[in-house]
Formats: structure tokens, C-alpha cells, sequence
């Protein structure tokens, strides 16, 4: 099943993540500011960076998948790999947010800023508790814990970690699910209704996730990219403009729930099929300008760091504006995080290349050395 999957295809992937990634970047940016309650009409739609997380989720689980039906790896090495990749900046941000709280409260804070009421809140509960809300974070797990049981125990310390909580719950499992998927239909079918059926039960239960933190939530997401690609080959068969009406059939079915969603993902799908063919036709070229902008695929090899930082950052930069205007005030605001915008463009790049790249080449190295090339939940995927 292990069918070829061109470095090509991979960089249009790195596209789509950097248009998502910056996309949570303007939300954020816009709703400290204020701008988003003064420009509504122009920013409405911008103010979605939900929808750009729900993205990164079902592109998570292709790429996992894609992963699963490539490498013949057991699952200790798997899990190396992973952790060695989303850990260790994620560990350097979780301090650099302990030691920018009261900046971050402050950009949260402000009057002009969006549900500030909301966000104060959570800051009080990371006093209150601080050390079980660590502990959490520490194992990346803290996205599980409903907010009954530990308010704002997904947000604190550095907002946007709450989907990467989501992704390390949804590595955990997602050599078993692979492996469920990769049997006969029936087996595939049940696993989907299964997962879809926990997803709705889910919300039901008597306590709730402020955010969409916990993996049994997220699960169907997950579920499009890992059947996008165990049925890549298949698709890329099909006419693509018969994929992009099917897609807006599906967005407009669901409509304001995951209907943009379900766009943005069928066009980059579309992408993928014309990996390799000659680029003559209109649809074409759009793909190629969209899905293959040069300036997007480097933005989206750090859109991981850029994601992390971009918070603190702008926070850092309020912060010293303010110091060294004297006080606060919603321009000086506005000018400052325009200013940290820029910025994480280059911190972002650093941190890619001395932090991100060296550990996740020392996990490949290490999950090497772990030679278990048999016997794994992984390798079951392609037997």
C-alpha cells in the first residue's frame, strides 16, 4: 500500500501549512489590537483561525498516515520520532510563556482586546493552580482535562499549546487506528462509525472542553486526512473538477460547520493530484501559484515555531513598547504587534533551524538505534 508520495506533494503540504499557520497568527493579532470590533465587515472572516487549527488537524492525520504506509518502523521508534519533533520547542515556549505571564495577561487583558472577561479568568486559574496546570503541560497532556474538572486547563501558559496537546493524544493512538483503517473495508467502516459515534457521545458527557482539546472531539478530523491518504491513489484518478464540486457539496452541507474547512482541503487535495502533470490548463496554473508559492512553503517549515511564538511574542513587544512609552494604549498596541508580526518571521526561522531541526535529527538518529524493525504497530500497516 506504501505507493509513492513525491518530496513535490510534500512541499505543497509545507504551502498549506504556512497559510494556516498564518492565519491564527492575523486572528490573534487582530483580536488583541481591537480591530476586529472596528473593521467587522473586513475581518470576519480572518477572525476564523479556527478553522485554520481544524485544517492543521486533518493535514496531521494524512501526513501520519502518509508515515504509517512508509516506514516500516515499530512503534517505540515511531513514538521517538514523534516526540523528539514536537517536544522540545514546545518545552522551551512553555518557559518562555511561564516567564512572560504578566505580559500575556496584559495583551489579553486589555479593554480593547477580544473577550478579554474571558481570558482574565484563565490567568487567575494559572495562579491558582499553577503547579498541577505545569504538571499537565509537562506531559502534554493537558488538553484532555475537561475544564470541570481544572478550568482553562488546556489554554494556560501559552494559549495555542492546546492543539498540540490534541496532536501528541492523537500520535499516541494513530498507529492502531492506521492499522484498523489499512484492513478490509468492513473493519475501516466500523473504526469511522465508531470514532464518530465517541465524537458526538463525547459531547454529551456532564463536563465540557472550552476548547476542541480532547482527541475523542477532534477524532472525525483526523479521520479526513488519514482516509484522504489511504485513498490518495483513488482520488488522484478522478477529474479534478469533479473533486472541487464534490468539496463545495460537502461545504455547503455543512455550512458554517466545517463547510470553509472542507473547501480549503479539497483544493489542496486537487493540488496533490496534479503533482507531476504539465501545468497548461487555468486550473492549473491557480494550483500552481496556490499551492506551491515559494513564500508559503518556507513560512510553513517554521509554521510550527511560528504558531508557538507568535503569542509570547507579541506580548514581549506590548510589553516594551509600553515601558518605554510610559503607558498603554490601543495605537500603541496596534503598532507593536504590527512590529512582533514581522518579527516572527525571522525568530521563527531561528528556532526552526538551531532547535527544531537538530532534535528532530537526533530522534531519527536515536529511533535508529532503537532497531526494532519488526513486530510494530506501524509495520503492521503495510504488511
Amino acid at each position: 500500500m506504501a505507493d509513492q508520495f513525491s518530496k513535490h506533494r510534500f512541499e505543497s503540504l509545507e504551502c498549506l501549512r504556512g497559510y494556516m499557520a498564518w492565519w491564527v497568527v492575523i486572528t490573534h493579532a487582530l483580536g488583541f489590537t481591537g480591530l476586529e470590533a472596528q473593521l467587522p465587515r473586513f475581518t470576519g472572516f480572518l477572525m476564523r483561525g479556527d478553522r485554520a487549527v481544524h485544517v492543521f488537524i486533518i493535514l496531521s492525520g494524512f501526513v501520519i498516515t502518509h508515515l504509517g504506509l512508509s516506514r516500516r518502523e515499530g512503534y517505540p521508534q515511531y513514538l521517538v520520532r514523534r516526540a523528539f519533533r514536537l517536544l522540545p520547542i514546545y518545552y522551551v515556549m512553555l518557559a518562555v510563556g511561564i516567564l512572560l505571564a504578566d505580559q500575556q495577561l496584559a495583551l489579553h487583558g486589555a479593554p480593547w482586546a477580544k473577550q478579554a472577561e474571558v481570558w482574565v479568568p484563565g490567568f487567575q486559574a494559572q495562579a491558582d493552580h499553577f503547579w498541577t496546570h505545569l504538571l499537565l503541560h509537562a506531559s502534554l497532556l493537558h488538553g484532555a482535562v475537561p475544564d470541570t474538572w481544572l478550568p482553562y486547563a488546556a489554554w494556560t501558559f501559552i494559549g495555542p499549546a492546546w492543539s498540540l496537546s490534541l496532536e501528541w493524544q492523537f500520535y499516541l493512538v494513530a498507529p492502531f487506528v492506521v492499522w484498523l483503517l489499512c484492513r478490509s473495508t468492513a473493519v475501516r467502516l466500523v473504526t469511522c462509525v465508531l470514532f464518530v459515534a465517541a465524537c458526538v457521545g463525547s459531547r454529551h458527557l456532564p463536563v465540557f472542553w472550552r476548547f476542541q482539546s480532547m482527541l475523542l472531539l477532534a477524532m472525525p478530523l483526523f479521520l479526513v486526512g488519514m482516509l484522504t491518504r489511504l485513498h490518495l491513489p483513488l482520488l488522484s484518478k478522478v477529474n479534478p473538477w469533479v473533486m472541487l464540486l464534490a468539496g463545495g457539496g460537502v461545504g455547503a452541507l455543512f455550512g458554517a460547520n466545517y463547510g470553509c474547512e472542507a473547501w480549503i482541503w479539497t483544493f489542496f487535495v486537487v493540488a496533490l493530484t496534479f503533482e507531476g502533470a504539465e501545468r497548461k490548463t487555468l486550473l492549473q496554473t491557480l494550483m500552481a501559484l496556490v499551492a506551491g508559492n515559494r513564500v508559503f512553503k518556507t513560512l510553513g517549515k517554521a509554521s510550527y515555531s511560528s504558531y508557538l511564538v507568535h503569542t509570547p511574542l507579541m506580548s514581549l513587544t506590548v510589553w516594551v513598547g509600553t515601558m518605554l512609552v510610559g503607558e498603554s494604549s490601543q495605537a500603541l498596541t496596534i503598532i507593536c504587534v504590527v512590529v512582533a508580526v514581522v518579527l516572527v518571521i525571522p525568530v521563527s526561522q531561528w528556532l526552526y533551524r538551531w532547535i527544531e531541526v537538530p532534535f528532530a535529527k537526533r530522534g531519527a538518529r536515536l529511533a535508529d538505534n532503537i532497531g526494532l524493525r519488526s513486530g510494530g504497530a506501524l509495520a503492521k500497516t503495510v504488511s
